[in-house]
């Protein structure tokens, strides 16, 4: 991958860890929303209770409001502040996932796109090799039972003795045997060319 960028095995590990990271996110945020309800469910509670108190005392109990009229409002307030920036980074958090889950995948997928090339590519030298070798051995088969009729010993190659037919016949099955694979190469990479152009 592109140097400064995480791997493919880095990516997977923030792909299992991001999802337990998800979860507690939303039970935070879980926890702020029944913070708020609590405010004010206990802020509604309070209120009945001060105008019952201030029925039975029938006194100012004005400082006691401070609670219900300024705190529980400012409380509720930060809260709702809390959530509306937090929700934001959970759909931030969502979207991370999503984009490491298409990295992956795309990786995954050139990654195997990558070893069926490799696999075609062998393929394709092993089959060329089998043309060759195969040519070659016929051709081999055809020229040595005509070796078998001469009963000249086997002399080492030198300028002042005529060449054995055994070299004769070993050149030329080097020669039929390259060609062959030149005839296969040739013959795979045309129909390779006929694969491209329909697809």
């Amino acid at each position: 991958m592109v140097a400064g960028y995480p791997n493919l095995t880095d990516l997977k590990n923030q792909l299992k860890a991001l999802p337990q990271l998800a979860l507690t996110y939303t039970r935070l945020l879980r926890n702020l929303e029944d913070y708020q309800n609590t405010i004010a469910i206990n802020a509604y509670n309070y209120e009945e209770r001060l105008q019952k108190v201030h029925a039975i005392i029938g006194e100012n109990i004005s400082f006691l409001e401070t609670l219900s009229q300024k705190n529980c409002p400012f409380f509720q307030q930060q809260i709702n502040a809390d959530l509306g920036y937090f929700r934001h980074g959970l759909e931030l958090l969502g979207r991370a996932i999503d984009s490491i889950r298409g990295i992956v995948e795309i990786e995954q997928a050139e990654r195997v796109g990558v070893a069926r090339r490799r696999h075609r590519s062998l393929e394709n030298t092993i089959q060329v090799l089998g043309i060759g070798f195969g040519g070659g051995a016929i051709i081999s088969g055809v020229i040595v039972q005509d070796i078998d009729k001469i009963n000249q010993p086997l002399t080492a190659i030198s300028p002042n003795n005529p060449p054995h037919p055994f070299y004769a016949s070993l050149f030329l099955s080097i020669v039929v045997t390259l060609l062959f694979i030149a005839l296969g190469w040739w013959w795979i990479n045309k129909g390779q060319g006929r694969q491209g152009r329909k697809n």
